[in-house]
């Protein structure tokens, strides 16, 4: 959800966005500059929550930001609040991004950093395809736009439940000399 909707979701439904909040395109260059920086902001914000708690703090606090603000899109009354609804979902990728890239950097080596960060990026594209089929279904099928939105944010709550089961999983099989927050660096760039 970071990474498709939350992320690139607003610029797949800018028609029908500008349609009800009577956005010019100076608006919808601005509302889409802030996804931006909220993506800036969560990858900042992130780098310092992993090296003070850990990666599961900056991933449950992106997939939050991903839920709450595509709901948040999903109610907007006006372009303002849409615009933050935008920044907070858009922040979640940030938020997600550094947590995986450090685990790379940090537990697979040699030449397998590379591709592990391809198929991590990847989900990029299937969210994106993902978000583009609605939008295009939505258009042929005559669906409102809100009605996909909070949709997003209902299935975005579902990632936090199971990152927090899976961290709790971890911790049970895991010793401490072999979790995923210790271990040297082996991974170069």
């Amino acid at each position: 959800m970071s990474f498709g909707p939350a992320r690139m979701g607003f610029g797949l439904f800018v028609p029908d966005f500008r349609s009800t909040f009577s956005m010019s395109t100076s608006t919808v260059g601005f509302v889409s500059s802030l996804g931006f920086a909220g993506f800036f902001i969560g990858l900042l914000a992130a780098q310092w929550m992993l090296s003070r708690q850990g990666p599961a703090a900056p991933v449950l606090f992106g997939l939050a930001a991903a839920s709450a603000g595509l709901a948040t899109v999903a109610i907007a009354p006006n372009v303002i609040i849409l615009a933050a609804g935008v920044f907070l979902a858009a922040s979640s990728a940030g938020f997600a991004w550094t947590p995986f890239n450090d685990a790379v950097h940090r537990k697979i080596e040699g030449v397998d950093c590379a591709s592990a960060l391809s198929e991590i990026s990847s989900g990029t594209s299937v969210g994106i395809f993902g978000t583009g089929l609605a939008a295009l279904w939505m258009v042929y099928a005559g669906i409102s736009w809100w009605v996909y939105w909070m949709t997003f944010a209902i299935v975005a709550l579902v990632g936090p439940v199971c990152n927090v089961l899976s961290f709790i999983e971890l911790k049970r099989y895991l010793s401490p000399s072999r979790s995923i927050m210790n271990g040297p660096a082996f991974c170069k760039v």
